[in-house]
Parts: C-alpha cells; sequence; structure tokens
C-alpha cells in the first residue's frame, strides 16, 4: 500500500475512533431513554463524521480514484446517520427536558397530594361515580360485591377484618367470627386511608341520600360514613397492631341508622348538619353497610366459631349522593 493510501487510511480510522469515542460520551450523558441515547450517539456521528470525510476528499486532489470513493461513501454514510439522529431524538426526547428550541413536552404530573376537590357548584355528589364499594369487613368470606348488588350470608366464613382480626398480642390470626359482614365505598378503590390522594374534600354538603331494597327476605342494615382512620401494621416483633393510617378519614364513623330493606325500593335521607365542618375534609369512606347476626336473628353455635342457622341476605343500594340541601 502507497504512503498516501496508508495516510488516508490512518485518518479514515482515526475519525471513527474519534466519532465513537463521541459518540459514547454523548450516550453517556444523554437522557436515560435507550432510544434517545442511540439518536444523540447517530446525530454526533453524522455531525463530525460528513464534514471530516468532506474537508478530506476536498483537501487530496490528488488522491487514489478507490480512496476518493471511500471518502464519497462515508460521507453518505454519516450524513444518513445524522439525519436518522435528527428524527430519532426529539421523537424519543423525555418529557420535561428542553430542546435546542428552548421549548420541552409537558412533564408527567405527579401524583396529587391531599383529597380530591368539588367544584363548588356541585350540589349533589354522586358517591358510585366517585367511591368503589371495595372494602369489605367483617367475616370477609361471607360477603359477596356485585355492581349496586350485595349478599351477605350468616356462616363466620373467614378471613376475618375488624378490630379483632389478631389474638394472642397481635400474633396470630382469630379463627373465631366477627358476627358481621359489610362493605364500604373508597377512594381510591380498596385504599383504607393509605393514599395520599384518597377521599374527597366535601365542606359543604349537609346531608346525604341512597335508596335501597331486599331482594328475597327482608334483612336490617346499619348504613354509615366515615371511619377509616386506622389499619393493621406489623411491628419489628412480628406482632400486628390496629393503628392509625397514613391519611386517615377526618369524618369519624358516622352512622346513619339501621334500616330494615324490604323488597319495596325505599329512599333514606339524613342530616349531616350537625357534623363539625373540618370533619367533611378528607372523606375516605363515603358510604358503608353493616349487617350483623344480632340485628338479624342469628345467634353464634355452640362451639362460638359459626352461627346456630346459616341465612342468605341480598339486597341493592343505588343513588348515594351527598347533597347541600335536605329535602
Amino acid at each position: 500500500m502507497s504512503t498516501s493510501a496508508t495516510t488516508y487510511v490512518s485518518r479514515i480510522i482515526l475519525l471513527g475512533a474519534l466519532a465513537n469515542i463521541a459518540a459514547l460520551i454523548v450516550a453517556i450523558l444523554a437522557p436515560p431513554t435507550p432510544a434517545t441515547k442511540l439518536g444523540c450517539a447517530l446525530l454526533v456521528l453524522g455531525v463530525m463524521g460528513a464534514p471530516y470525510c468532506y474537508l478530506l476528499l476536498k483537501s487530496a486532489p490528488n488522491a487514489s480514484l478507490r480512496n476518493r470513493r471511500v471518502l464519497k461513501l462515508s460521507i453518505t454514510v454519516t450524513i444518513n446517520l445524522g439525519i436518522a439522529g435528527i428524527v430519532v431524538v426529539p421523537l424519543t426526547w423525555p418529557p420535561g427536558i428542553p430542546t435546542d428550541s428552548g421549548t420541552a413536552l409537558t412533564p408527567p404530573k405527579p401524583p396529587p397530594i391531599g383529597p380530591g376537590e368539588v367544584p363548588p357548584s356541585i350540589r349533589r355528589f354522586p358517591v358510585d361515580t366517585h367511591y368503589v364499594a371495595s372494602g369489605a369487613m367483617g367475616d370477609i368470606g361471607d360477603v359477596e360485591i356485585g355492581i349496586g348488588r350485595f349478599t351477605y350470608k350468616t356462616a363466620g366464613k373467614g378471613p376475618h377484618e375488624y378490630e379483632w382480626k389478631y389474638e394472642n398480642e397481635g400474633r396470630t390470626l382469630s379463627a373465631r367470627p366477627a358476627k358481621f359482614g359489610g362493605v364500604v365505598w373508597l377512594s381510591p378503590s380498596g385504599a383504607f386511608g393509605t393514599a395520599p390522594n384518597g377521599g374527597y374534600n366535601l365542606l359543604g354538603f349537609r346531608g346525604i341520600e341512597w335508596e335501597a331494597r331486599a331482594i328475597g327476605d327482608p334483612v336490617d342494615v346499619e348504613f354509615f360514613i366515615g371511619g377509616i382512620d386506622r389499619i393493621w401494621i406489623q411491628d419489628s416483633d412480628g406482632r400486628w397492631k390496629f393503628d392509625r393510617a397514613p391519611y386517615p378519614d377526618t369524618m369519624p364513623r358516622r352512622s346513619l341508622g339501621t334500616r330494615k330493606l324490604t323488597n319495596e325500593w325505599q329512599t333514606f335521607r339524613e342530616s349531616l348538619a350537625d357534623q363539625p365542618e373540618s370533619t367533611f375534609a378528607r372523606v375516605v369512606g363515603g358510604f358503608g353497610w353493616i349487617a350483623n347476626w344480632g340485628n338479624n336473628g342469628v345467634e353464634p353455635d355452640e362451639s362460638g366459631m359459626g352461627s346456630n342457622k346459616v341465612k342468605k341476605f341480598t339486597f341493592e343500594v343505588r343513588n348515594v349522593l351527598y347533597v347541600k340541601e335536605i329535602e
């Protein structure tokens, strides 16, 4: 190989080494999206490689035809690499990072902190569209949750979710039945005061109304709001404690009364005007029901681990509304 050819090959090798080193540095410093790193590397190869090959071609008019073809091919390849980088980078640039034009894509919103706000113009706030009937309580193996329809069997079947869930100082699960079943509407679904954005600020609402009916046998059901302020937490000794939730309900448990449900739809209304306004700041348990053994003629059996008679109750609840004015 001639000295001239060797010089050109050496320069091309040096060019490739420098371009690759620069591309590697840019890829390391580029935003953490893999596609963006690749795009930045391609852009650097194009920006560095094409002008260098062009200048090398122009500065050596006496280069052999073969070397000139190699340089022209290098120019074409590096230009295409640069074009590819120009296309890839804007499409994959992570949100919120400024681009060369000084603009930035809108960054993703962080999870909201605090309860949901209700516009002041809302006079009737529907629980069913903002809360989810998802929090089973008591003998939860006896509770079935449907869409507006609930079934409760007085069998005492576990698992059990209530204040006396554990025994032996919180070390072992209790097998004893809670003797009740229930469901609470939660915000968000399934979060018993554990979500920083849980619940709604219902300041200004002074009453609640709902409709319910039994399917089949009549059933006595207690309805309530609020009271979602404690969760089970395991300490360093392995014992479970019923402790305060990190984002608890500001509404203390408020009974709305025990109602006898029949096969006819009934409308119930309860004034909340006597509740301090501060209790409406974060309502996590928007609504709930409990059916217990005593109110429905069920007693424990001799073993104390079940009921003397298993009854099955099915009922429906609809149109649960917080209202600013009680009719």
